[in-house]
């Protein structure tokens, strides 16, 4: 049992290594051009070994994926349990969450392409909805801040009474992402600044909508 033990852990180990060998070259390069044998070799392992660990690229594409947006988790959510946030009145945090996006096209430009390649990657490789299961979960650690400042809003005041917590989450993260996706990827044509005045555009659309106007 112990030996049993010993070998999950070391396979876990290298599994972990693997991962990370994969996010970093999928951090260079698109998907799509990253073979399984560069992933190996990057790893220290054989490509017999990887495909026994995650048995095709897909799995081993969404678990760099999950990795990823722990990373950006671990960065960003403390922010959001800091003193400074939480004196804030709620919609002045939800403006405070809305900023932190626009942090993202200026410090973390390539997980934003990371996350264009990969919604395309999914679409052309049509990865069923339940294999994505654990990535959507990954991403739903977001949810709870905008929850808590709508909460706190309506009951200070500053937020609408019709601002539901879902709602908010689901429109503001995808529209907010898709935009900046689209920056990154150098979609929008413009300078750095004409990019900032199209965030805040969009910034001041959504804190005017959940803004308590009465």
């Amino acid at each position: 049992m112990k030996k049993s033990s010993s070998w999950a852990k070391f396979q876990d180990e290298r599994s972990a290594k693997a991962v990370e060998a994969a996010k970093n070259l999928f951090l260079e390069r698109k998907i799509d051009s990253v073979r399984m044998t560069e992933i190996a070799e990057r790893t220290g392992i054989g490509v017999a070994s990887l495909y026994r660990y995650f048995e095709t690229k897909e799995n081993i594409v969404i678990s760099a994926a999950i990795l990823l947006w722990s990373e950006i988790k671990k960065e960003y959510l403390p922010r959001f349990h800091m003193s400074e946030f939480q004196s804030l009145s709620g919609i002045a945090q939800l403006k405070a969450i809305l900023d932190a996006y626009s942090d993202l096209i200026v410090s973390h430009r390539e997980f934003l392409l990371f996350l264009s390649d990969f919604d395309s990657f999914c679409l052309e490789e049509q990865i069923p909805k339940e294999k994505l299961a654990d990535y959507e979960k990954s991403t739903a650690d977001f949810y709870e801040p905008y929850k808590t400042a709508i909460e706190k809003g309506q009951a200070d005041g500053t937020v609408s009474v019709r601002a539901n917590p879902d709602i908010l989450y689901l429109s503001v993260n995808h529209t907010m992402l898709a935009l900046l996706m689209k920056m990154a990827g150098g979609e929008i044509t413009g300078q750095d600044n004409r990019f900032t005045e199209e965030l805040d555009v969009v910034k001041d659309i959504m804190l005017h909508y959940f803004e308590n106007k009465s």
